[in-house]
C-alpha cells in the first residue's frame, strides 16, 4: 500500500466514524471535514470500500442515532415495549 492509499484508507475510516456518530452533520461537510474533496468520488469509494450504499448507511445511522437518543431519555425497559 502506498502512502497516499494509507491516507486515503485513514480518511474513508474517519469519515465512517464520523457518518456513525454525527449522521445528521450532512454529507458534504463530513467528507470535507476528513480531508477529502469531491462528494461523488468519495461516495463511490466509500461504497466500494465498505460494502453499503450512502443513502442506506446515513439512514442506518440515523435511525441508530434516534435509538440512542430515546434511550437516554427513557431508560426504563417498559419505554421498549411496543403496545399492542
Amino acid at each position: 500500500m502506498t502512502p497516499a492509499e494509507a491516507l486515503l484508507e485513514q480518511r474513508l475510516n474517519t469519515l465512517f466514524a464520523a457518518l456513525t456518530d454525527q449522521p445528521r452533520q450532512g454529507l458534504r461537510r463530513a467528507i470535507k471535514a476528513c480531508g477529502l474533496d469531491s462528494t461523488a468520488g468519495v461516495v463511490a469509494l466509500f461504497e466500494q470500500t465498505f460494502g453499503i450504499e450512502m443513502p442506506l448507511f446515513l439512514l442506518t445511522c440515523r435511525r441508530a442515532a434516534d435509538d440512542r437518543l430515546f434511550r437516554r431519555d427513557h431508560p426504563e425497559p417498559e419505554a421498549l415495549v411496543l403496545p399492542t
